[in-house]
């Protein structure tokens, strides 16, 4: 059975919510993802093209050396890939199938504004 990922507008609507049932704090974690993509982006850029593709995503995902919390990290933004993508238009190579900072920082702008 495929797991179902949430929405955008589910992630909206818990984005205000302080904490989940688990103790999550949602807003801070999106932060610590944004903050992890900005952080990595240059190491996890493995071709240096300004994007970070799916395989490289993959390959990091795969890696020995990557933490637990990074690999968590690296899964949302690799299911959330194509809608990052979408979040800000390139005038340069639109044809990837990465991101690039742009589609990182418009995205999580997304997340926080729609709320």
């Amino acid at each position: 059975m495929k797991e179902t990922l949430p929405t955008d507008e589910e992630l909206c609507a818990v984005w205000y919510k302080p904490h989940r049932e688990n103790g999550v704090d949602v807003a801070n974690t999106f932060q610590e993802i944004q903050a992890f993509a900005y952080r990595s982006f240059e190491v996890m850029d493995l071709d240096g093209d300004g994007f970070i593709s799916r395989s490289e995503l993959n390959y990091f995902l795969q890696a020995e050396a990557t933490s637990r919390r990074a690999k968590s990290f690296i899964r949302f933004i690799l299911y959330r890939l194509d809608d990052i993508k979408k979040a800000y238009i390139e005038e340069v190579n639109p044809e990837t199938d990465g991101v690039s900072r742009g589609d990182i920082k418009e995205y999580f702008d997304k997340i926080q504004f729609n709320g």
